[in-house]
């Protein structure tokens, strides 16, 4: 395969793959992967894709090869990522059976001081006239319950209810 001078195939592979998989005739399987497929010469006669060139109109070999290092560091990073999210999918906590364990209700963990069913005193003016440290948690179904506001550290000190940190 001849390559013309001034030109990082890396990136001519960036800029030409995503073409040719849109081209490629036979099977595609599951994931878009090739399970039989061509790309014919007839079919490469027609397309074009940009390349960088430098101020006199040549082509910019520099400007490829930091495009192709960026990509390559993405495509490493990428693998990187999956591995980190299998090995998140398959940790386990070892909860030690040598210790004595209490099951003790959140009221009483989080103090129940002042919580009523239905107080209408932390409206939305209310909560951000007293803006502060704690988050508010609400038993409304939208934002999974958490205002974007912290209430004052001065109402957990008042017997309000603590909130653990998101």
């Amino acid at each position: 395969m001849l390559i013309a001078k001034n030109t990082n195939i890396e990136y001519v592979k960036y800029r030409l793959e995503p073409i040719l998989r849109d081209l490629a005739k036979g099977r595609i399987g599951d994931n878009r992967t090739d399970e039989f497929t061509k790309v014919y010469p007839s079919m490469l006669k027609n397309i074009k894709i940009f390349l960088p060139v430098n101020s006199d109109g040549e082509l910019d070999i520099k400007e490829q090869d930091r495009v192709a290092e960026q990509i390559k560091l993405i495509d490493e990073l990428r693998v990187k990522v999956k591995e980190y999210q299998q090995y998140i999918e398959n940790v386990k906590i070892d909860m030690k059976n040598d210790y004595k364990y209490k099951k003790i209700s959140v009221l009483k963990l989080f103090g129940s001081n002042g919580i009523k069913k239905g107080l209408s005193k932390y409206t939305n003016t209310y909560i951000q006239k007293h803006n502060g440290d704690y988050p508010l948690y609400s038993s409304k179904t939208i934002n999974k319950g958490i205002f974007n506001i912290r209430i004052h550290s001065k109402l957990h000190k008042m017997g309000q209810p603590k909130s653990i940190e998101k």
